[in-house]
């Protein structure tokens, strides 16, 4: 396998390129009524500055989480990222998490492995991966018991960080749920789109995101359904791109392994005029002249574009936008529309006030003001200069600044992602389980409600072993869970039972110590 890079959040990224703070948002999960046979998630937002250093997370506190087999839970804040894989905590017991002289150092919690007795240490110093912004993180693969609503998983493995090195001043946990093949392990193993589908919680590995607009306090994800309320028109569904990879024996392959698309189309109106940057785009991605491959990353705040791009978009702004990405905050209210074609069938509109986001002090979350006095703002369209991540990794990262106005389905069994514009106004849920099979977006929703794609031939990755079991008050027996077989299921992450921050985008509930309750 190809050297494994988790990624932290663009805006990290800038704080350490640039020199400049980035607002990024948190959210805690609540528990929100579902459709009957299903588990729900709502995603409450939280403020966050990033200057090199967390800001308090506003009602995340440390408390007992109860207990199973008298075993306490540890509470912790972790990112949730569709750009990695593996589920990752900071151990309590690491430098980074003993720093006293910040507040805010490892400010999400940390988990203390003496504290369960299920923990089992089944790589040691197997865990090393590294991050965007120049983070690392390492130590040992371990195992205990997760809890996903009321269904009880044993033996799921995550990494440890025992070595933590941050370059942003802060610590925080991660939980990635892209496909295994990119974990930091020499070794696959099965990661929580596959927990949840064996535990028989879904019917494939397969969960839709909606993050919602900047502004509103919510969003949701959704484990093995889609809401149609959350979109507009029809879905159109996508072949994710192949990667080419190195593999353990030097021969290079080429397989799905990240959520990548082709960006066909570029153009943005301003001021009634509109302006092509890109058009008539390879939907294969494999002429770069021609196309943006770009990864669909929900723990990135940014979009990066090549240099030329960046340009003609920061015209657009007649000069405002300074070497450090900052402008006044007035242009949030600029006649600007960026639209944004992806593999040559759907076009997401993306306004003007989801680009351009406010500064703040991180000491006393204090508006940062600029030169005139006025409120100074960042943009979240940053170049990518010298185009080293397109030489490095052969795609570009697609972050929240784009992904707040599109709804997405990722179907990691069939390679496949649906897109459609998000709906800014969702109102009543009305979701649908997706069953297994080619054709299960197009089932759950309705064929004539969906531009299907024909099968991606490229090979995708899937651990064939299993996680130990799972039980739940109602389950059955070894492998069931709490909901009808196949029922859409969210993430159950009660707030009562702690927070699992998601910085930049996501944060839910979580506990470790007898095992991980999600």
């Amino acid at each position: 396998m190809s050297p494994r890079t988790s990624t932290r959040p663009a805006a990290a990224s800038l704080t350490a390129a640039f020199g400049l703070p980035a607002l990024l948002a948190c959210f805690s999960f609540i528990t929100s009524a579902s459709a009957t046979g299903t588990l729900s998630l709502s995603l409450e937002k939280k403020s966050v500055i990033e200057t090199g250093e967390l800001a308090p997370l506003r009602g995340v506190h440390k408390r007992s989480a109860g207990t199973v087999n008298s075993d306490v839970f540890d509470v912790l804040t972790v990112i949730l990222d569709t750009g990695s894989s593996d589920l990752y905590v900071d151990a309590s017991g690491s430098q980074a998490c003993k720093d006293t002289s910040s507040p805010d150092t490892c400010r999400g919690g940390s988990f203390d492995p003496s504290s369960s007795s299920s923990y089992k240490v089944v790589s040691p110093n197997g865990f090393n991966t590294s991050f965007g912004d120049g983070s690392t993180a390492s130590g040992d693969y371990a195992t205990d018991v997760v809890t996903i609503g009321n269904a009880q998983i044993s033996g799921v493995e995550f990494g440890v960080g025992t070595n933590v090195n941050s370059t942003t001043g802060f610590a925080v946990s991660l939980m990635g749920v892209g496909y295994s093949a990119n974990e930091a392990s020499t070794q696959d193993y099965p990661n929580m789109p596959e927990i949840l589908q064996q535990a028989g919680a879904i019917n494939s590995r397969l969960y839709s995101v909606f993050l919602n607009q900047l502004g509103p306090a919510t969003g949701t994800i959704l484990f093995g359904g889609i809401d149609t309320s959350m979109y507009t028109g029809q879905l159109h569904t996508l072949n994710m791109l192949p990667i080419q990879i190195q593999s353990t024996s030097g021969e290079t392959i080429s397989e799905v392994f990240e959520f990548v698309l082709s960006v066909t189309g570029v153009s943005f109106s301003s001021n009634g005029k509109t302006t092509t940057i890109l058009s008539g785009g390879d939907p294969t991605g494999q002429n770069t002249e021609k196309s943006l491959p770009v990864l669909l990353d929900t723990g990135s705040a940014a979009w990066t574009v090549p240099t030329s791009v960046y340009e003609s978009i920061a015209e657009a702004f007649n000069g405002a936008i300074g070497q450090d990405l900052t402008l006044p905050c007035s242009h949030q209210n600029d006649n600007f529309v960026l639209s944004v074609e992806f593999g040559g069938s759907i076009t997401i509109q993306v306004p003007v006030k989801e680009l351009i986001v406010p500064l703040y002090f991180a000491n006393n979350n204090s508006a940062i003001p600029d030169g005139q006095g006025q409120q100074l703002c960042t943009i979240m369209i940053v170049p990518d200069v010298g185009g080293q991540q397109m030489q490095e990794q052969g795609f570009l990262t697609l972050g929240d600044a784009i992904l707040r106005s599109m709804y997405v389905v990722f179907d990691l069994d069939n390679g496949q992602l649906s897109l459609a514009q998000a709906n800014t106004n969702p109102g009543t849920s009305n979701v649908k389980v997706v069953p297994a099979g080619a054709n299960g977006v197009a089932s759950a929703v309705g064929s004539s409600a969906v531009v299907t794609a024909a099968a991606n031939t490229a090979k995708n990755g899937r651990v064939t072993g299993t996680v130990a079991g799972a039980s739940s008050s109602t389950a059955t027996g070894k492998g069931s869970a709490s909901s009808s077989k196949g029922a859409a299921s969210s993430l159950q992450m009660p707030v009562s039972t702690g927070i699992f921050a998601v910085l930049a985008l996501w944060v839910g509930s979580a506990a470790l110590g007898f095992g991980l309750l999600l």
